[in-house]
C-alpha cells in the first residue's frame, strides 16, 4: 500500500519548505513552464491576499493566487485565468517563497493581485456580462507591461 505522508495541517505546524516544479501556464507571465517554486508549509494565519498559495487539488499540488480569504473558503485564480474558484482551507499547504531561487517580488505581485480583485469583484457585481472578452483584453494589456 502506498503511504500519502503527514496530513496538511501537521505539515503546516513544521515549516517544512519543499520545491515545486511549474507544470502548466495558469500563472503566466510570473511563472513559466520549468519554473521551480519553493513553498513554505505554514499556518493559515500566516496568508494573506495576494500570496501564492500552494494547495491539494485531487492528487496534484496547484500553485494560484490567493484572492480573498473568508473563515470557511477561499478564493483562488491563476494569473492567466480569466476565473477561479472556491476553496476549503484546509487543502492549503502554504505559500510560495522564490521562484528559481529568487525571492518573489513583492511589485509584480501586488499588481497581479489588483487586476485579479479587479474581474473577481466585476463578475459578482456584473454576472450577466460576458467578461472574458473585455478580461483578456485587460490581462493581454498587464501581460506586455511586464515582458
Amino acid at each position: 500500500m502506498k503511504s500519502e505522508g503527514p496530513p496538511i495541517p501537521v505539515l503546516r505546524q513544521t515549516r517544512w519548505t519543499f520545491d515545486l516544479p511549474v507544470k502548466g501556464q495558469s500563472m503566466e507571465p510570473l511563472l513559466r513552464v520549468g519554473d521551480v517554486v519553493t513553498v513554505v508549509c505554514c499556518p493559515l494565519d500566516e496568508v494573506c491576499a495576494g500570496d501564492l498559495i500552494c494547495f491539494q487539488r485531487g492528487a496534484d499540488k496547484v500553485l494560484h493566487r490567493l484572492v480573498e480569504r473568508k473563515a470557511d473558503a477561499w478564493y483562488e485564480k491563476g494569473d492567466a485565468e480569466l476565473g477561479g474558484q472556491w476553496i476549503r482551507p484546509d487543502t492549503v499547504f502554504g505559500k510560495a517563497l522564490s521562484i528559481n531561487g529568487q525571492p518573489l517580488d513583492d511589485a509584480r505581485q501586488l499588481s497581479a493581485l489588483r487586476l485579479a480583485r479587479f474581474e473577481y469583484r466585476l463578475r459578482n457585481a456584473l454576472p450577466r456580462i460576458k467578461l472574458p472578452r473585455f478580461c483578456a483584453a485587460l490581462w493581454k494589456r498587464w501581460k506586455a507591461r511586464r515582458l
